[in-house]
């Protein structure tokens, strides 16, 4: 090998170091953005409603509805059991809950009474035998519109009305 052959080599191994130089950077540059960006950032996305029924001492704990309510007057409380994220997952402790507003589809309360109480949770009255339904309804951080809803069965057991009267029979009197 002459000497122009060396330098040459020498050039080319030179360029060789720097490229690997330049490969390792850029892939600990990579590494760093990824790593920084990359994260998924958890977003709410989904809400399950709950209820919890009226006791002497006070609530029972919510489980997730729908519900049936059985006596006139019997109250359930509606409440958010569940925030969940992108992939399904309840959203981490430290989630400030946004605030939830509610609404029934029975907008005369024919079959409940439903009371939005301001405070993530509202209040359900039976009155009458039916079906309607809860929606619960909030913005993401991101401002994207998230609802849930759920249904509630009214069924007081009230018995059907007495028979309509037939006439079976004519009496006749003469005088």
């Amino acid at each position: 090998m002459n000497a122009l052959d060396r330098k040459i080599e020498r050039v080319l191994e030179d360029l060789v170091e720097v490229y690997r130089y330049n490969l390792r950077m850029a892939e600990e540059s990579l590494a760093a953005f990824r790593a920084q960006h990359h994260q998924h950032k958890r977003r709410l996305t989904a809400l399950v409603i709950g209820f919890s029924k009226s006791t002497q001492g006070g609530h029972m704990a919510a489980t997730a509805g729908p519900v049936t309510l059985t006596t006139v007057g019997q109250t359930v409380t509606a409440r958010i059991v569940r925030y969940l994220d992108q992939n399904g997952q309840p959203m981490p402790s430290d989630f400030t809950p946004p605030l939830v507003s509610y609404s029934i589809d029975d907008k005369d309360g024919a079959i409940v009474k439903a009371v939005d109480n301001g405070d993530n949770t509202a209040t359900i009255t039976d009155v009458a035998d039916g079906v309607a339904t809860l929606t619960a309804k909030t913005k993401s951080a991101e401002g994207l519109d998230i609802s849930a809803s759920q249904t509630i069965t009214v069924s007081n057991g009230t018995p059907p009305p007495p028979p309509t009267p037939v006439l079976t029979s004519i009496e006749l009197g003469f005088e």
